[in-house]
């Protein structure tokens, strides 16, 4: 049910710009699968047992350049 509400919120945002807070996914991603960081930065690429692929890079990125300032009407997303 929450997922259908989710989805109608997007529908009724379709208009604005709308952006994850991948930072905080990714690190709820590593805390519910147990993933050692320090393995994953040597392995560069880590399969959850969802079948999501988790690359290290993408997270340094994402961790590297934060938003801080967003000049357009937006919603930023993020798992709790």
């Amino acid at each position: 049910m929450q997922i259908r509400r989710l989805f109608a919120e997007l529908q009724r945002l379709n208009n604005k710009n709308i952006l994850l807070n991948m930072e905080r996914i990714i690190e709820n991603m590593i805390i519910y699968f147990h993933i050692d960081e320090r393995d994953w930065e040597t392995k560069k690429e880590i399969e959850t047992p969802v079948g999501q692929t988790l690359y290290w890079d993408y997270f340094f990125y994402v961790k590297s350049h934060l938003i801080e300032k967003w000049d357009k009407p937006t919603f930023i997303l993020y798992g709790l």
